[in-house]
């Protein structure tokens, strides 16, 4: 059942923001992934009495900030004195109001894109992962083709996944068509060097030139990390403002 009204406790909001469930716009605004759009003000919630453990009357009650100091109430670091009789604990967060929900659409376009960035953290700790593999000549070529064989395998399935979202996904568009199909084919450049990259690595160049090895991956991890930064920054955002 969708609520109408929430309080969200500070932590939550910031684990919502950390695990990407979630995020707090420029206007206080948190757009939840499914879609729910809250308003949010900066309020507190009761929790027990602490002068009088029968009283619940506002035990779980939440107000605004601004209510609170319009009433009067006296705040002393996580308290607030009512009256000579009831002091009560109370943690701090914000209420909300739902003012929105996002059509499906965005929501799916949303969660693919919280896939595609994920896929990116995933590629760039792989590529990291050879970059900082300074390991003997001999003992860890394997190791290093074995992290190539599995990096270049999620490219590949990374490129198709991305190539479907952004050209089959938006080909109908005529705002966003030249954009994405800019970014696949940008793309199908850079894939194109580091297949080069891949297959010039073979394991007996890579135990021979391990030095040069290092150098072009730095600039392969340099290559990947623009690009990711340019989808993330400029790309995944205008399609997201573009359907709503």
């Amino acid at each position: 059942m969708i609520k109408n009204k929430i309080f969200i406790k500070n932590e939550l909001l910031e684990e919502l923001e950390i695990t990407e469930k979630g995020y707090l716009d420029s206007e206080l605004k948190l757009k939840l992934e499914n879609g729910l759009i809250y308003q949010l003000t900066p309020a507190i919630k009761f929790k027990n009495n602490i002068m009088n453990k029968d009283e619940t009357s506002l035990t779980g009650v939440y107000i605004s900030k601004e209510d609170l100091m319009s009433r009067g109430y006296d705040i002393y670091m996580d308290t607030a004195i009512i009256d000579e009789s009831s002091v009560y604990l109370f943690e701090e967060g914000f209420s909300g109001v739902l003012v929105a929900q996002e059509p499906e659409e965005t929501i799916s376009i949303a969660k693919k894109i919280k896939e595609l960035k994920l896929e990116h953290k995933q590629l760039m700790e792989l590529m990291l992962s050879i970059g900082n593999s300074h390991l003997e000549i001999k003992s860890g070529a394997l190791d290093i083709n074995f992290l190539l064989d599995k990096f270049i395998d999620k490219l590949g399935s990374h490129l198709d996944n991305e190539n479907n979202f952004l050209y089959n996904g938006f080909k109908k568009d005529l705002k966003l068509k030249p954009m994405t199909k800019m970014y696949v084919q940008s793309m199908d450049l850079i894939n194109t060097i580091i297949n080069e990259y891949y297959s010039k690595w073979s394991r007996s160049t890579l135990r021979v030139l391990k030095d040069d090895f290092f150098v072009e991956t730095k600039v392969i991890i340099k290559i990947l990390n623009n690009r990711i930064k340019h989808e993330e920054n400029s790309l995944f955002p205008a399609l997201l403002e573009n359907t709503i």
